[in-house]
């Protein structure tokens, strides 16, 4: 707890009081830190909200508007604590009154607080608040935790409500980073209009009942689908606990949609089957694509890759139940299936979909029988292959030793050991590669 002795300190500039800290609230006497240019404050703790807290305000009337000489201003409190939605009826006001504010960090519980803010803050007005974590509605911890992964500099969190007050499309237009959860009513982003979403880098969303896809253009004008790309500099995409998530892309997508794209991750997405399919979408606009995760996507089938991706380096897939195979190259498997002549392959003869992957790893796929279906594939960047409850998996691609910079098949030693080999020439040379460890069964 924070004692009135904090009045005392009459010079201090940095006020940071971060996770870990247990405040309950701010005592009155932090209105006599005039000199304050930074205050954090986490109200993050597991508060047994008792009725004598109920009646302690987080933040006292009258405290921050003191502080007039805060650049850099972050309130955050604990998602279940019952004061949350007052706090921000009371501040909104006196957060407009700070004349040298840059960064903001803050929670407006209600649509209406945050259009106090917008239309009486002279520094909104003049874009002089260059940096800003802004929450509307209600945060749950897991994004609450997420932002701190987040490299964007005006992150923008919408909960459940609304979302398409003036307030907050003006606050979404300026934003780099968009969390969406536990919003009801959206069935894909481009509802939010495609322009008010093509400056954002970073976008989580999570626990979207209705959300179908990401990029639908199905049904929209056809001067629009034909003109604009949808989120163009977009570089890292989140997809957590969605239920209805069916694909990522519906629709034809103009060229340069997600071509800044560099990390996506799925996460417990259950109806999702094919992860990329070549409908609507040229597999070469994801060029910058380097990470992939792929997890607990119980109906996923195969993770098709038609056509190259050209700097995916890291690629994991855990826990999907019926993913039967990881890569396929149907044109190549057609091409080979009917060459009888070449039986032997040279290895500049292997498709080369995946030139710098370095890093493959695959963990509790029990259906996973193929890494890559009816061809082998060249992996000159790969250096990792991470294998664990996979039983169905029982050949490794041609083509993973060629690479200079392999060194590792890391498995259990029964899994290993049950590998079958197209040759014993092949099996010799992969030997040497082979690291095993032993679950307490012995395994």
């Amino acid at each position: 707890m924070l004692t009135s002795q904090v009045g005392a300190l009459k010079e201090l500039e940095v006020l940071a009081l971060e996770h870990g800290t247990k405040i309950d609230f701010l005592p009155i006497e932090i209105g006599e830190l005039t000199k304050l240019r930074l205050l954090h404050v986490s109200f993050c703790h597991e508060l047994k909200v008792e009725a004598q807290w109920r009646m302690i305000k987080l933040v006292p009337d009258g405290v921050i508007s003191r502080l007039s000489l805060l650049e850099d201003l972050c309130i955050k409190a604990y998602p279940g604590d019952g004061r949350c939605p007052n706090l921000a009826n009371g501040l909104s006001q006196e957060i407009c009154s700070l004349r040298k504010l840059t960064h903001l960090g803050f929670c407006f519980a209600k649509e209406g607080s945050l259009e106090q803010f917008v239309q009486g803050s002279q520094l909104w007005k003049e874009k002089r608040l260059t940096a800003f974590q802004i929450v509307v509605g209600t945060e749950n911890k897991s994004n609450y935790y997420a932002k701190l992964s987040l490299q964007a500099s005006r992150i923008l969190t919408l909960g459940e409500g609304t979302a398409h007050a003036n307030a907050i499309v003006e606050v979404r237009s300026r934003a780099d980073a968009l969390i969406l959860t536990g919003h009801g009513g959206v069935r894909h982003l481009l509802e939010f209009g495609v322009e008010n979403l093509n400056k954002l880098i970073d976008i989580i969303i999570s626990k979207c009942q209705e959300m179908e896809t990401i990029v639908d253009w199905n049904g929209l004008q056809e001067e629009t689908t034909s003109a604009t790309a949808a989120l163009p500099k977009l570089e890292k995409l989140d997809l957590i606990h969605l239920p209805n998530l069916r694909s990522l892309w519906e629709g034809l997508v103009p060229p340069g949609t997600l071509a800044s794209l560099r990390k996506l991750k799925l996460s417990n997405c259950p109806k999702l089957r094919k992860l990329f399919s070549w409908r609507g979408i040229n597999l070469q606009q994801l060029p910058n694509l380097e990470e992939l995760y792929v997890d607990g996507c119980g109906e996923l089938e195969e993770i098709v890759v038609n056509e190259e991706l050209p700097n995916l380096k890291e690629l994991y897939v855990d826990g999907c139940g019926e993913l039967e195979e990881i890569v396929v190259n149907e044109d190549k498997v057609d091409q080979l299936q009917h060459d009888d002549d070449d039986e032997e392959e040279e290895d500049n003869a292997l498709p080369l979909l995946l030139p710098k992957l370095s890093l493959l790893d695959l963990r509790h796929l029990p259906q996973l029988g193929s890494i890559c279906k009816g061809v082998s594939l060249a992996f000159p960047a790969l250096e990792t292959i991470f294998v664990n409850e996979c039983p169905n998996l029982k050949k490794l691609p041609m083509g993973i030793q060629r690479g200079p910079n392999f060194r590792m098949i890391l498995g259990k030693r029964k899994w290993c050991e049950a590998l079958e080999w197209e040759n014993n020439a092949i099996k010799q040379q992969l030997q040497p590669f082979f690291t095993t460890w032993k679950t307490p069964q012995g395994s």
